[in-house]
């Protein structure tokens, strides 16, 4: 039987080969060197995940986290941000849902197990929502990226916000559901 982490291992290399590629794509096709860098650091961090923890299963599921990132970032570029037109709210409820719920696994790991989440956590979660949006239009401007905006939402920002703040809630009560059986299977091996 193959273990969660082999498994991990596998498809990391998978979506790394498959991020340089896309990267290269947007790079000397579509002349937007940003992505490929974007999807360089990308790698990077995924593979040095597991250096970073001390449990196999920990960084394994830190893996899978990013790799879920990684992807609804990815197919945005390929358009989607434009052609779906609800596709930018999507990824900015998604994602601050998987970063709740892995920034309070951590938190929990960290005091040996404990289930309890202060207000830090959250506050924490929902100031990168707020930190991210101006970082977005302005890296915008800087780098001649398109991060910002979706095409028909002239409150991108507002809309946005929203679904940040709708993730980050919906991730902590996962969170609330999850936490005993996940830091127990994180913490048994």
């Amino acid at each position: 039987m193959i273990s969660f982490e082999r498994t991990v291992r596998l498809l990391v290399w998978g979506v790394a080969l498959a991020s340089f590629a896309f990267g290269l794509y947007h790079w000397l096709v579509l002349d937007i060197p940003f992505i490929f860098g974007a999807a360089i650091t990308y790698i990077i961090v995924l593979f040095c995940i597991p250096l970073l923890t001390s449990s196999r299963r920990w960084g394994a599921m830190l893996q899978v986290l990013l790799m879920v990132n990684m992807i609804l970032n990815g197919w945005g570029s390929f358009g989607w941000y434009r052609t779906l037109y609800f596709y930018d709210d999507m990824v900015h409820f998604i994602s601050p849902v998987v970063m709740m719920w892995g920034f309070s696994i951590w938190y929990g790991l960290k005091h040996g197990g404990n289930a309890k989440i202060p207000w830090e956590v959250v506050a924490l979660a929902l100031f990168i929502g707020f930190v991210w949006e101006p970082m977005e239009y302005y890296g915008d401007m800087l780098l001649a990226s398109q991060t910002y905006g979706q095409v028909g939402q002239p409150l991108d920002t507002v809309y946005d916000l929203i679904m940040d703040t709708s993730g980050v809630a919906v991730g902590y009560v996962i969170f609330l559901f999850t936490r005993r059986p996940a830091l127990r299977w994180i913490l048994s091996k």
